[in-house]
């Protein structure tokens, strides 16, 4: 292979590769699992001057490239591999395939190469780094119809990439290989393809995040089979745009994709209350401050990994993410670092952080100065300490021993006079996802002093709260708001409301509830909910606790589908929430008092 000029690349001293070398312009065709990649790409096939290339061919060329050599982690590749040698064998082979029909070829001046293969979408930060001059297509579809579409190809063995994946148990592993793969062992097919579709969807964020828009363009999948002809005409457009997108377009853009419309009183409920709703959802990787302003409503998110359960306590904020449990403090000095200077009356910048791995933390709560959380996949409840990942402190006596198995999906908890008190599961099962057998009706309450338990019959019971001396709990599968009378067991639904219901705060006579679409048919099918409500919806849904009526609500009306958790920032009408690489967080500093 003969090599141009030299130039430098991600501290990497290399040479302009052969597609560089004949002007070839690289496009690079990315999709979530099940979300048409290939489609799309057939279809740009049909463009003059495009040759299209589909396959994991050209990596697998690269032995270094292979998940084998890499300890079986996944099919991630990052601007670490844009190794001079490693790009020329994966070119060698990249330019040696194509299924194409248009009329360009690889050795035409101005010819566009497209290439998709389902791994792309973990090696978008590679082919970045490897070809500043590429661009990238990236394929959107709704995430429902992308899992169903991914589940069939697992079911039909079309898609199978791994074969003898060490210590994989089910069906053979197909399409990409995602970080974290192995916590999804022994799982029902429809929570392995969700498991695999949210880790690809994070690693596709992360790379995205520091590619230029200029290089991006996204192409929705429905209305791309409504009309190929149009979508071909945008994309060509976009691949002959020299020009660069403004930041202004950049944000409308993610403004669009998380956008909300607001009904009844909730904007006026939150500015009356003076208070801060947070709202958590694990699906998209946010953490949403929804603040009350002179014009409306303002929601503000913010990005962890996998954020799930929270709990507040007077300027400390804790809040449970895939592997960690973060402690943030209220530091409001920090406020004049921010724009404008003087709108924040908060700013939450982290302190703490303890890794407790893969736990599948789901609710946390403050008791006796300590903080509890749900380690669901143990199926115990559990402390902190710096000297272990978690210290367990209480599980059901049906569960024989302590294990990574998520047993009986103990996932709420419930805090009565500053003592943990009660718990939900979704079964009373000792068999790993034993509960998901009788996920429909096999919900139970307990509580944890006497190991009694005090209601049965739930349908996927949550977010047990102890408010105006009763006993409140979310009945997610009939999407209900109920009362629980402690004595009999009775449940009564105060309100019926329009999702799977899940995440409880409460303010004078409101609750603020938790909507999620649930569109996953394995884990969430044969539910109430689901056979009683076809469209389904997801936000947060106010709720008047003496009537049972709607007063109000915020729904969330494109990207994210599920809510997980919220939680009231009483008397805190506009906070920040620092994220961990913030400016603020690098360098804003809160020292002691100094003394006199």
């Amino acid at each position: 292979m003969r090599f141009g000029q030299m130039v430098t690349l991600n501290g990497w001293l290399r040479t302009v590769p052969e597609l560089s070398r004949r002007r070839i312009r690289p496009v690079f065709v990315v999709g979530l699992p099940g979300a048409g990649g290939g489609d799309v790409l057939a279809s740009l096939a049909q463009l003059a001057t495009m040759r299209a290339t589909a396959g994991d061919e050209p990596f697998a060329a690269v032995p270094d490239f292979r998940a084998a050599e890499r300890g079986w982690d996944s099919d991630r590749l990052t601007e670490q591999d844009a190794r001079i040698g490693w790009i020329a064998a994966f070119e060698t082979a990249l330019l040696a395939t194509g299924t194409g029909d248009g009329s360009g070829t690889p050795d035409e001046v101005g010819a566009r190469l497209a290439h998709y293969s389902d791994g792309n979408v973990l090696r978008a930060g590679f082919l970045a780094a490897a070809y500043p001059r590429a661009k990238f297509v990236v394929v959107e579809r709704d995430r429902g119809d992308s899992l169903a579409a991914a589940t069939s190809a697992w079911e039909s063995g079309a898609a199978v990439s791994h074969p003898d994946l060490p210590g994989w148990l089910g069906p053979r592993w197909s399409g990409p290989l995602t970080p974290g793969w192995r916590a999804l062992r022994g799982l029902p097919l429809g929570d392995v393809v969700a498991g695999q579709y949210e880790a690809a969807a994070r690693v596709l964020a992360e790379d995205l995040a520091s590619v230029s828009q200029s290089r991006v363009i996204t192409v929705e999948y429905e209305q791309w089979l409504a009309d190929p002809e149009a979508g071909r005409a945008q994309v060509a457009a976009f691949l002959d745009d020299a020009g660069t997108h403004s930041p202004q377009d950049v944000v409308e853009r993610a403004t669009q994709r998380y956008r909300s419309s607001v009904g009844g009183a909730f904007a006026t409920i939150l500015r009356e209350l003076r208070s801060t709703l947070l709202v958590s959802t694990y699906q998209t990787g946010k953490v949403v401050a929804v603040r009350s302003t002179e014009q409306g409503l303002n929601t503000h998110f913010r990005s962890f990994e996998t954020p799930m359960g929270m709990a507040y306590r007077g300027g400390q904020l804790a809040l449970g993410t895939k592997t960690q449990v973060w402690d943030f403090r209220n530091a409001p000095g920090l406020a004049a670092r921010l724009t404008p200077p003087d709108a924040h009356d908060a700013v939450f910048v982290p302190r703490a952080t303890h890794f407790t791995g893969d736990v599948r933390i789901h609710d946390l709560a403050w008791a006796g100065g300590e903080l509890w959380l749900v380690a669901t996949r143990f199926s115990c409840l559990a402390t902190l300490s710096s000297d272990s990942s978690f210290v367990p402190r209480w599980k059901p006596t049906f569960v024989s021993a302590l294990a990574a198995e998520d047993r009986c999906h103990l996932n709420g908890l419930c805090v009565v006079d500053d003592r943990p008190k009660y718990v939900t599961a979704l079964g009373t099962t000792d068999t790993a996802g034993g509960w998901r057998e009788r996920k429909a009706d096999g919900g139970v309450i307990i509580d944890i002093e006497t190991d009694q338990v005090i209601a049965s019959g739930l349908s996927m019971p949550h977010s047990p709260r102890w408010y105006r001396d009763q006993l409140w709990v979310l009945e997610s599968g009939q999407g209900g708001l109920c009362k629980v009378d402690r004595a009999t067991g009775a449940v009564e639904t105060v309100a019926r409301l329009p999702g799977f219901t899940r995440g409880l705060a409460f303010a004078g006579p409101l609750a603020f509830v938790g909507l999620s679409e649930v569109r996953e048919a394995t884990t969430f099918g044969g539910l109430p909910l689901t056979a009683r409500l076809e469209d389904r919806q997801c936000g947060v849904w106010v709720v008047n606790i003496d009537t049972g009526a709607t007063v109000g609500f915020l729904r969330f009306d494109d990207l994210v589908q599920e809510i997980f958790d919220v939680t009231l920032l009483p008397g805190l009408r506009f906070p920040e929430i620092a994220e961990p690489h913030s400016d603020t967080v690098a360098n804003g500093f809160v020292m002691p008092p100094t003394r006199a």
